[in-house]
This record gives structure tokens, C-alpha cells and sequence, in this order.
């Protein structure tokens, strides 16, 4: 077995590419272990109980954002004019909420409605006059007056993916978890270079070892595809999992990317090739986003993946992206 030197390790997180920013990535994988252990019984005895996986990152402090990606993760204030009922839109022509660490999914917060707090789920981000500068939600409460309460919100991100690999080439093993920061720090003495380290633990979602299918290393400005590899079936007990980090997208409102994970059961995809993950259409704004697909139950027969791209635009459009997969 080869021994790896740690020179070029790739962190994705959400939008963002940490790796030049980091010096240092620790995985850790690692079950609670629940003490089971009862009279009569001469050593103490466990039981595996839930995974735990948290990634410690370190780095080099760069002002004024040493760190995007732990902006991507918390809590945001964001006021507008909310219109409807239980489907609600909220315009804020000042922000670009994708710029923001806003995603669909996301929790909206109704903090002006007399005492009685409501919430909402992104359902999508459009474009009135700016990119990317309305929210559209509906109410997780059936028939609740969102807008009815005030113009004040807030927006809770519950996590972003995470994706990690030894490697940049596409087809190296890689690491995805739905991540939360729990801890960061960032400091040092006086005449050193300032650093900073993230804590960040998962979420809901045990680690899913697989493979880099796009490696974010070029700049797609039209439709294609990439490499083809033989990764495996999908058993009937299985799931396909796919994660899509867009670090930078066309800077023309009308650019779009739609990104889809495909399987064919040949090499060279002249089969029967059906597209297994579609993610969401991205949109040209000159920032980036990331989604965390729904899972594929299996089985799926074909053992040949990769990944395709679609891109539509009358200018010149720019899209850099991330896409890992996995089978388990």
C-alpha cells in the first residue's frame, strides 16, 4: 500500500475552497461508545452507539475574511417587504442572500409578529432587480400569516456540506459530511503569522466515504461532462448519496449550470445512460452555492458514473464546481 504525503488535501465547505487556506485537516470518525457494564462483570463493557464525526481545520488568518467558511454557518438578520400568507416572498434589494450563506432549505424566523414567532422554509432564491435578492419561503405552520407580523427576520442555515480528499485529482477517495461549526479560534504571539482553527461536528448524517467526480480545478464556461468511473452498483439496501459545491458562477443574471450525476453500465456512457441526481439549477450571479442532494435508494444496476454539466447563456458565462459521490 502507497503512503500519502500530505501536500495538496482539498477542503470543500459550502461555497467555499478552504484549501489554500488551511495547513492542517484532521478527520475523525469515531462511534460514542454507551458504558453497558453491570454487576458481575470484571472489565467495563461498552456498546457502539451513534457516529460522531467532527473535522479540525487550521489555517492562516487573511483580513478581512480569514474565514468564509465559518460565516456560512449561524444566524442572519435580514429585514424586507413580505408579501402572502402561508407562501410568502420577501424582498431586500440591499443584499444577495446566496452571498449571504442563505440556501434553500434554510429557516426563516418571523421576529416582529407580536410575540408569537412563526417560521418558514426557503424554497427558493430568484432575482427581482439584483441577483439573488428574494426569498421565497412557505410557512411550516398551515395557515399562518407570515408576512402579517413585521419586516424583521431572521434566517438560520442548519448546516453546510463539507467535502474533504487527499488528493485534487477527480477519482480519489473523498470524505462528505453535513457539518456544523461548534468551536473557532483564531490568534497567535507577537512577530508570527496569525492563525485561526474551525471545530466543526455533523449533523443527522453519518460520513460517506466516496469519490470526487469534479474537482473544482477549472473553469466550465460550456455544456460537457466528466470523466467516466467504475465506482460500483448500488445495491437494493443502498443509497446514492451527491454533494455540489459551486464556488464561483457567471457573472450574467442569465447564466444558468444544472449539474447532474449519471450512470451507465459502459464505459464510454453509449448505453443506456439515465441520470440518477439532478441538482438544483443554478443561476449566473458571480457567487457561489451548494446543495446536499436528497438520496437514491437503490438498486441501480449500472457500475459506470460521472458527472455532466449544462450550461446556457448569450454571454461569456464562468462556473467553477465541486461534485462528489457516493454508494453506501
Amino acid at each position: 500500500m502507497g503512503q500519502i504525503v500530505l501536500s495538496n488535501v482539498k477542503c470543500w465547505a459550502g461555497k467555499y475552497d478552504m484549501s489554500g487556506k488551511l495547513n492542517s485537516i484532521v478527520l475523525n470518525n469515531s462511534p460514542d461508545m454507551l458504558d453497558n457494564t453491570t454487576f458481575g462483570v470484571t472489565a467495563k463493557s461498552r456498546k457502539k452507539g451513534l457516529d460522531v464525526i467532527t473535522a479540525d481545520l487550521e489555517g492562516l488568518f487573511e483580513a478581512p475574511d480569514p474565514d468564509k467558511y465559518v460565516s456560512t454557518l449561524g444566524l442572519f438578520n435580514i429585514t424586507g417587504t413580505a408579501t402572502g400568507g402561508s407562501t410568502t416572498t420577501l424582498i431586500d434589494t440591499t443584499k444577495n442572500f446566496t452571498d449571504e450563506g442563505i440556501v434553500v432549505g434554510a429557516i426563516v424566523m418571523n421576529i416582529t409578529d407580536g410575540g408569537q414567532t412563526q417560521l418558514a422554509g426557503v424554497t427558493s432564491i430568484t432575482t427581482t432587480t439584483q441577483p439573488h435578492d428574494t426569498l421565497n419561503f412557505a410557512a411550516l405552520t398551515a395557515g399562518a400569516d407570515f408576512a402579517g407580523g413585521g419586516d424583521s427576520y431572521k434566517v438560520i442555515v442548519p448546516y453546510i456540506p463539507m467535502s474533504i480528499a487527499p488528493h485534487p485529482e477527480v477519482g480519489v477517495a473523498a470524505y462528505f459530511f453535513k457539518s456544523q461549526n461548534v468551536e473557532y479560534s483564531w490568534g497567535g504571539t507577537v512577530g508570527e503569522l496569525a492563525k485561526f482553527s474551525v471545530k466543526s461536528e455533523s449533523v443527522g448524517e453519518k460520513m460517506i466515504r466516496g469519490f470526487v467526480l469534479e474537482n473544482g480545478s477549472f473553469v466550465r464556461a460550456a455544456t460537457g461532462q466528466g470523466a467516466a468511473l467504475g465506482i460500483g452498483a448500488v445495491g437494493a439496501a443502498e443509497y446514492l448519496y451527491g454533494v455540489l459545491h459551486v464556488i464561483s458562477s457567471g457573472t450574467s443574471v442569465g447564466d444558468t449550470l444544472d449539474v447532474v450525476i449519471e450512470s451507465d453500465d459502459v464505459a464510454t456512457f453509449d448505453g443506456s445512460p439515465e441520470d440518477q441526481i439532478a441538482f438544483t439549477q443554478v443561476l449566473g450571479n458571480g457567487g457561489g452555492t451548494y446543495e446536499w442532494a436528497t438520496p437514491v435508494v437503490g438498486a441501480i444496476t449500472d457500475i459506470w458514473w460521472r458527472c455532466k454539466w449544462t450550461i446556457v447563456s448569450d454571454d461569456d458565462p464562468l462556473f467553477v464546481f465541486a461534485v462528489m459521490i457516493g454508494i453506501v
